[in-house]
């Protein structure tokens, strides 16, 4: 399974949206959990929910930046994957990264244009997914290719010619 079969869409913002703006998204959103900043269609950043409210939360924070452009909030460098990579190679990605940075959500694009997010959650439930679906294909014992392979391929073998019963 290709990491873009499972994205989800949430709202992508010009770097120079104010942060104003980036509040209110989050205000009228509360299940959103980030913003992905683009310029030019191109991802450069996201806004996580906590990361701005931990920003505009301190003391003087909302003053410092709720009037200005979100360049000075914005995660730089965030994790971003092409629509066609594994998932389970996303995964493994994804968990290197450092501990605060962990749990905030994939960009994804497809021709190095946005094309949607996958939250840490979603990936881990896929990968499960993919898991179990391998291991129902191979013997628990010896994870060779199990019964269900084997039936698969002599099926395809009995429906060759040289098999088939006169």
């Amino acid at each position: 399974m290709k990491i873009g079969e499972v994205i989800e869409n949430v709202p992508c913002i010009d770097e120079f949206v104010k942060n104003q703006e980036v509040d209110l998204l989050f205000i009228n959103n509360p299940s959103l959990r980030s913003v992905v900043v683009v310029r030019d269609d191109k991802p450069i950043g996201h806004i996580t929910r906590t990361h701005f409210y931990q920003k505009i939360g301190t003391r003087y924070g909302y003053n410092l930046f709720i009037g200005r452009h979100n360049q000075l909030i914005i995660k730089e460098n965030p994790f971003i994957v092409d629509h066609n990579i594994p998932i389970t190679e996303v995964s493994t990605l994804a968990m290197s990264r450092p501990s605060e940075d962990l749990y905030d959500d994939v960009i994804v694009t497809r021709n190095d244009l946005y094309y949607g997010v996958v939250s840490i959650r979603e990936l881990l439930l896929k990968l499960v997914d993919t898991q179990v679906a391998i291991a129902s294909f191979l013997n628990p014992l010896s994870s060779l290719p199990g019964n269900k392979l084997i039936d698969e391929k002599l099926e395809e073998a009995l429906q060759l010619p040289q098999y088939s019963l006169m």
